[in-house]
């Protein structure tokens, strides 16, 4: 009685399951024919593509100027704005919904009270601005304004929203700068002979010093509250010297564009932890500008990038300090067959490709890292030797090893020991 009592409840529950297969499936079916029915409805899929189109309008909108929003329909989902003509800016032209504006590089006219969005976050001016802007002009949700070469006016107006600003070497009233702005780029500024020890308020945490061709650097021009430090990353000639790069600074950039900008030693100072080097032009850069004792001990992550050519770039081993701990290669072809091998070290590739490789790293310690890489499309195998050790990349393939995995580990490190 117990067996047939527990078929009869078997063959109940298998009924009960095809029943609520049955009912999935015609309720899938019912939606799928209601959505075939409301797609074939032209107005429905009209209003889906108004919709979507409406919506698609907070891309960056370009206009000749704010005459041709005037008449745009649904124009207050617009949220980034440029403009490119010098014409006037009048009350209630842009629309509420703009965060972001940037007008043309020959802008002249003033701002007028209300002009501008109330919820604006980024203002970019054009190069000759150059206008005295009184206060409540810039509402106070901004957060960023970058101001162009020839500006020169006193930053008073500035709301305590504004934490980031930009300006070029004619401005000399670096005292006017609320204590709120904390990111602080510079565009041909070193360029000028005036140059003093405060041209830098004592507020920024993040500066950026960029288009820079002045051969004479002032020690201690650089705040000490500066710990974020990006020199370039388009022109930086100068030579760098020590005392310039101050003790505070943590993550430092540093973009090579000549022979001249040599990294002599304790020019970066020993408080950096993360590094990042472009090479602008040529992968020679790198090479003929570091030098052995360049990269103090201490720093943790380096990162080698932008390079313009297809050449093989060497790297000293003596260039990369123990301490690394993650080092970054960013380019198309890099021979890292004379690197001394570091088991603490991890190696990143990037570069702009569509295939996908994953790099197999053995350590000392026996454990296995999965870095993806983008090597050039030419390549289908490639290896690199270090002492001892060997770095396969295999395309498009991924091994996914686990400590449990401990037999197919060990067939693995059988056949690196045979070979």
């Amino acid at each position: 009685m117990i067996l047939c009592w527990g078929s009869k409840m078997k063959n109940n529950n298998n009924s009960n399951n095809n029943s609520n297969n049955n009912n999935n499936n015609n309720t899938n079916n019912n939606n799928e024919h209601l959505f075939f029915k409301i797609w074939r409805n032209k107005y429905i899929r009209f209003r889906i593509f108004h919709q979507i189109k409406k919506h698609s309008i907070n891309r960056i909108k370009v206009y000749e100027d704010c005459s041709k929003l005037k008449d745009l329909e649904n124009s207050y989902y617009i949220k980034r704005l440029k403009f490119l003509k010098n014409s006037p800016i009048s009350v209630g032209s842009i629309p509420n919904s703009v965060r972001s504006l940037k007008l043309s590089n020959v802008y002249s006219y003033p701002f007028l009270e209300g002009s501008l969005p109330p919820k604006i976050k980024n203002i970019y001016v054009g190069q000759f601005f150059n206008l005295k802007i009184d206060k409540g002009i810039i509402p106070s949700t901004c957060e960023t304004i970058r101001f162009g070469y020839h500006f020169n006016q006193s930053f008073e107006f500035l709301p305590p929203s504004v934490t980031s600003i930009e300006y070029g070497s004619i401005f000399n009233k670096p005292e006017t700068i609320p204590p709120t702005v904390t990111r602080l780029k510079l565009f041909n500024f070193f360029n000028r002979i005036d140059l003093t020890e405060n041209d830098i308020p004592r507020s920024i945490k993040f500066l950026i010093i960029d288009g820079c061709f002045n051969i004479n650097l002032l020690a201690g021009f650089i705040p000490s509250s500066v710990t974020k430090l990006v020199l370039g990353p388009k022109y930086f000639q100068p030579q760098l010297i020590p005392g310039f790069i101050p003790s505070s600074v943590r993550k430092l950039t540093i973009s090579l564009c000549s022979f001249e900008t040599r990294i002599e030693k304790n020019v970066i100072p020993s408080s950096v932890r993360k590094l990042k080097i472009i090479d602008q032009f040529s992968g020679e850069y790198i090479a003929s500008n570091l030098k052995y004792d360049s990269i103090p001990f201490g720093v943790e992550s380096i990162e080698f990038s932008d390079f313009k050519n297809k050449r093989y770039i060497k790297l000293d081993h003596r260039l990369i300090p123990l301490s690394v701990k993650k080092l970054t290669i960013k380019g198309k072809e890099i021979n890292l067959s004379t690197l001394k091998y570091n088991s603490k070290l991890k190696l990143f590739f990037k570069n702009y490709y569509y295939q996908t490789w994953t790099l197999i790293f053995l350590v000392q310690s026996f454990t296995l890292l999965f870095l993806s890489i983008f090597p050039p499309s030419s390549l289908n195998y490639f290896s690199i030797t270090i002492p001892s050790l060997t770095i396969w990349f295999c395309l498009n393939y991924f091994f996914i090893l686990y400590k449990k995995h401990m037999k197919i580990f060990f067939k693995i490190l059988k056949m690196i020991k045979e070979n």
